[in-house]
């Protein structure tokens, strides 16, 4: 039978990560939709209609250099195709780039990621797939097995597309994947890059990144620790920002989308990304949850001289980005696993099931559930307890069954072979009869 041992100990800890519902008051986001997360633990701090279908803009280009990094090599030269300008210019939409111009991969990475130039979209796209339509085909592809549940692209630089739509968890899927690639980490953090000069173009252009939280846009948009990632805006998507920071050994990623313009006149996707970054600063910070040498359960141990029971431990120390204003009082625990009782010998720092701890209706982990001390077996004790383990188990049971069935099965052999044996017993003694009454009476019954 388990116990709970020293549970307000265990509920002076917090095993939790952390969640909107518990921290101080989330921020007020004047956008469609948003979502924060803290990805050294995993932890989602603010979601806002993060499932919503709604227009990625020019945040699309992530994908675009994730499937050109696979598709391409970084240090090849890529050649301009007209299939990639022609369909641009067609639109009447500006394009940097020149058929037949031949380019350095990463300047155009640069170009796709820093100035956001959609002309390097189609670019990549054609070099890599072959056509836009084969690339937009390897984008979705991507995306699904990512994880993404509700997005769809159209075409590789994200101007505008009704059938061309995402979600802010989606586009955080992407950032999140997209910031494990060097070379894609390495640029978004730019504040400018340089186009050089080539077989099209005779002078080097100097062009600054739209993610104004770097710089280039104004010193009240500038926010300390920002490493990237990527902007967009389309009259239909609104302005839209998915943007990284480190602060103080943790990473985050935010997706605003859908933001205006605020009454005084200033970008909104920076003013709420900015905000989402001060309530994760201002609100959370790692703390141990749960330590090693927290006594969590008690349990019976069979066939031991030394000891009738053994506490359970957390296997080690667990800690995790908390909200500062966490409740310990409110903590929840559950058990897997857990036999009612264990059978010695018993191992010191034996794993014996797992602790699961929830706060606030939410699930925030686990630890395994360990033995606090050795205990040695006792042989008698063992031999009785395994002797009373066959009598009262399925085994014996079984074996008690099919003796029954045989005795039962025995008995009415036995029964059946004496009745036939009393029967034959019968006509002979009739048959003698008809014989000696033929012999002496010269009559024998009809």
């Amino acid at each position: 039978m388990k116990k709970v041992l020293l549970f307000i100990l265990l509920c002076a800890l917090a095993f939790a990560c952390a969640a909107p519902a518990f921290a101080a008051e989330p921020p007020q986001i004047d956008a469609k939709a948003a979502v924060l997360k803290e990805t050294t633990t995993g932890t989602v701090l603010f979601e806002m209609n993060a499932d919503e279908k709604l227009y990625p803009a020019s945040i699309t280009k992530l994908m675009t250099a994730i499937v050109a990094l696979e598709k391409l090599d970084p240090a090849s030269e890529i050649t301009v195709s007209a299939d990639a300008i022609d369909p641009l210019v067609k639109e009447n939409i500006h394009a940097y780039l020149l058929p037949g111009e031949k380019i350095p991969f990463m300047n155009l990475l640069e170009y796709l990621l820093i100035p956001s130039g959609n002309d390097a979209a189609n670019a990549f796209a054609v070099a890599a797939a072959g056509s836009i339509p084969e690339f937009v085909t390897l984008m979705n592809e991507k995306a699904e097995s990512l994880g993404c549940k509700n997005t769809h692209f159209v075409n590789a630089h994200g101007l505008h597309d009704d059938n061309h739509y995402t979600t802010a968890n989606d586009l955080l899927i992407i950032a999140e994947y997209a910031m494990q690639n060097k070379y894609i980490a390495d640029t978004v953090k730019k504040t400018s890059t340089v186009l050089p000069v080539t077989n099209r173009h005779k002078t080097e252009t100097i062009l600054n990144t739209t993610n104004f939280l770097l710089g280039k846009g104004g010193a009240e948009y500038i926010y300390k620790g920002v490493t990237g990632i990527k902007t967009g805006s389309t009259t239909p998507a609104g302005l839209c920002l998915t943007a990284s920071l480190e602060h103080e050994g943790l990473s985050y990623i935010s997706v605003v989308l859908g933001a205006g313009m605020t009454p005084d006149g200033k970008k909104g996707n920076f003013i709420a990304t900015s905000r989402l970054f001060d309530y994760a600063k201002k609100n959370f910070s790692v703390q141990t949850m749960i330590k090693a040498t927290t006594p969590v359960l008690e349990i019976p141990v069979t066939t031991s001289p030394d000891g009738a029971s053994v506490i359970l431990l957390p296997q080690n120390n667990v800690s995790a980005l908390l909200p500062n204003d966490f409740d310990p009082e409110k903590l929840e625990t559950s058990y897997e696993d857990v036999p009612e009782s264990l059978e010695a010998p018993v191992t010191k720092g034996q794993v014996v099931g797992t602790l699961r701890l929830s706060y606030g209706g939410r699930s925030y982990g686990s630890v395994p559930l360990v033995c606090s001390a050795d205990l040695s077996r006792s042989g008698l004790l063992h031999t009785l307890n395994a002797l009373k383990s066959f009598f009262t188990g399925k085994v014996f049971m079984i074996i008690l069954g099919v003796l029954g069935a045989a005795v039962l099965a025995a008995i009415v052999w036995f029964l059946l072979a004496n009745r036939k044996r009393g029967r034959g017993r019968r006509r002979k003694t009739y048959r003698t009869y008809k014989v000696y009454r033929k012999k002496y009476t010269g009559k024998h019954r009809r």
